[in-house]
């Protein structure tokens, strides 16, 4: 409210406020130019807010975001980076991988999810509990249902992986392969786990145990 002509922020300047503040000087006439900057959020705020900001600035953007489901905040940040540093929360009793995965482009930040079930493809599955694990927590006790059908032997190694990262039962059908196989590829395979497995040749009494 100062002068009527454009101010110019330099790009090193971190800008830092609440989120009416910021929305007010990211708004499109406020006559500031902040398109480079870093911005920190203070307190915690809705997905669709952090993601305004984000939209106006190629800077990073430092948030705290409210809990909600992977699907919602996958939707509402797609204009956050995967420079950003988002706190997320994901609640909800179910959360589907893919959009655990697609978090994972939105934030450097840690994602805790506190949802007891995980769903989606064996490659999307193993993004979230494997490959990218210490980007989560929440997620050692987490059930898993794995769609469709893992190929054997080539795709066991994979679901050993997943069964080794939760203690939560794993549910997979496993296509057909011999005893032997399938024992000592799943050696993380616990007793809780609803794996359907169709075993080809002649097993031995302890490859069936």
């Amino acid at each position: 409210g100062k002068t009527s002509g454009v101010v110019t922020v330099d790009t090193g300047v971190v800008i830092s406020g609440n989120i009416a503040d910021l929305t007010k000087v990211f708004a499109t006439g406020s006559g500031i130019t902040t398109d480079k900057n870093a911005v920190t959020i203070l307190g915690t705020v809705s997905a669709k807010d952090a993601n305004a900001i984000a939209k106006e600035t190629d800077g990073v953007v430092t948030a705290t975001v409210a809990a909600d489901t992977a699907a919602k905040l996958s939707t509402a940040l797609v204009d956050a980076k995967v420079t950003d540093v988002l706190n997320l929360t994901v609640n909800g009793a179910k959360a589907n991988a893919g959009d655990l995965d697609d978090l994972l482009t939105k934030t450097t930040g840690k994602i805790t999810v506190t949802a007891k079930e995980i769903s989606g493809n064996l490659a999307d599955i193993k993004e979230v509990l494997v490959t990218s694990a210490d980007k989560f927590t929440g997620l050692d006790k987490v059930a898993v249902k794995i769609s469709g059908t893992v190929a054997s032997p080539g795709s066991l190694a994979d679901l050993d992986a997943i069964l080794a990262a939760t203690s939560g039962i794993v549910t997979a059908t496993v296509a057909s392969g011999t005893a032997a196989d399938l024992v000592d590829a799943l050696e993380n395979a616990k007793a809780t786990d609803a794996l359907k497995l169709e075993v080809t040749g002649t097993p031995t009494a302890a490859d069936l145990l």
